[in-house]
């Protein structure tokens, strides 16, 4: 399992996104990456919106990095099999 740190809704909380190795041997890519946000009062619930539909992988590796040059992190999805996704940090809504 990887699970990077990282503000996704940009607001100033950090969140979580998992990402699992569900077929080590790398022949399959349908295991599901998911995402926490922050409500910034002590609770991470999962957030089904957070990521795109049906976002699945082998979850080979996560990383964080300011890909879009905003100065927030966004988490790159790195699957062994299967689609790499690259999420952009959100505008804040504040």
């Amino acid at each position: 399992m990887c699970a990077p740190l990282v503000d996704i809704d940009r607001d100033g909380d950090i969140d979580l996104v998992t990402g699992t190795t569900g077929d080590v041997s790398g022949q399959t890519a349908d295991a599901p990456y998911r995402a926490f946000i922050n409500d910034g009062m002590g609770m991470i619930p999962e957030s089904p919106t957070a990521l795109p539909a049906g976002v699945t992988g082998n979850g080979f590796d996560l990383e964080p990095g300011d890909f879009d040059g905003d100065g927030r992190l966004d988490p790159f999805l790195e699957s062994r099999r299967g689609t790499d996704l690259l999420r952009l940090a959100e505008q804040s809504r504040n």
